[in-house]
């Protein structure tokens, strides 16, 4: 996306910023009230003034929550310029946490504040969530590209009044769309678990053949080549469950938390098996259980629910 800001005066940059934001707000703004679950007694409440109540909070609610994140990060001598961004901006919110009686120039009073009333990071898990789903241009529906072009616009604006040493970064692991992340899922799908997994099959066949060589895999290495293939197993195994935990919503990879894990349903049956003894093949018959686990996931990127069901089997 371009930069509006560069080579702007303060005065222009606060110009731009405002009304870029105001019409992404104009356009988009009950997409907040979805994000925090107000969007339905929004629709169903009948009273207009309780009505615009709601969206007035949601609205402010989630500019705190920008406000307050870039008190937080700027590291800057110059803190009285960022200051005077948020305060040009709209001097509203910082008076409002003022007279919640914050230190503005206290982290530690920000952070508890932010984390108790209006803190960015669940607004973006909250978006990541809804706007995963929604691939659409049409001109009133709002997808993570144009979200995340919006809080970038405001990164450049700040940037560029303040002109800090280091730049403002209010996205972190959210700069990355779904898109983004399904891309980079399976670039990493590949060389964690493909390409490994096609190594230990070269490696296996590779000691196979040093074992019955006439050499004997003392000789030609064959040790070697089982090191690898151990290696590189544990490799796989770690890879698998990478797939496996990441998330079908935002494609994050390994993302996933099991939250639960508990036995849905179970039987026991006798299964035949046969042990070597002594050179002769011995069948016995075990008691076997086999059991249906539900396990409940969520995602620690964007707060998807995911339920998975794998069978387990044991002897008893």
């Amino acid at each position: 996306m371009n930069n509006d800001y560069v080579g702007k005066k303060n005065e222009e940059i606060i110009k731009i910023l405002r009304k870029k934001y105001n019409d992404f707000i104009k356009k988009y703004d009950l997409y907040l009230l979805m994000f925090i679950g107000m969007y339905d007694i929004y629709i169903n409440e009948k009273n207009q003034k309780l009505k615009n109540s709601h969206l007035d909070y949601a609205t402010f609610a989630f500019k705190s929550s920008i406000f307050l994140r870039i008190l937080l990060q700027d590291k800057s001598l110059n803190k009285e310029k960022s200051l005077k961004f948020l305060k040009k901006w709209d001097s509203e919110i910082i008076t409002y946490i003022s007279d919640d009686e914050v230190e503005l120039t206290s982290n530690d009073a920000l952070k508890n504040y932010a984390k108790d009333n209006y803190d960015l990071d669940t607004w973006l898990k909250y978006a990541s969530n809804e706007l995963s789903l929604i691939n659409s241009e049409e001109k009133f529906v709002l997808t993570e590209e144009i979200w995340r072009d919006m809080i970038i616009d405001v990164e450049n604006a700040y940037n560029a009044y303040v002109e800090s040493s280091e730049s403002l970064d209010l996205l972190g692991s959210y700069r990355k769309t779904a898109k983004d992340n399904s891309i980079a899922a399976l670039n990493t799908s590949f060389y964690a678990f493909w390409l490994p997994l096609v190594a230990i099959i070269i490696f296996g066949i590779k000691f196979v053949i040093e074992l019955f060589g006439d050499a004997g895999i003392i000789m030609n290495g064959g040790w070697l080549s089982f090191f690898f293939f151990v290696i590189l197993l544990i490799w796989v195994m770690i890879g698998s469950n990478g797939m496996y935990c990441t998330c079908s919503n935002c494609h994050k990879w390994n993302s996933l938390q099991l939250v639960s894990d508990s036995v849905i349903d179970s039987e026991k049956y006798w299964e035949r098996k046969h042990y070597m003894e002594k050179n002769y093949n011995n069948p016995v018959h075990v008691m076997v259980e086999k059991s249906v686990h539900e396990e409940r996931y969520v995602c620690k990127h964007c707060g998807n629910k995911e339920i998975k069901y794998r069978t387990t089997k044991r002897e008893l």
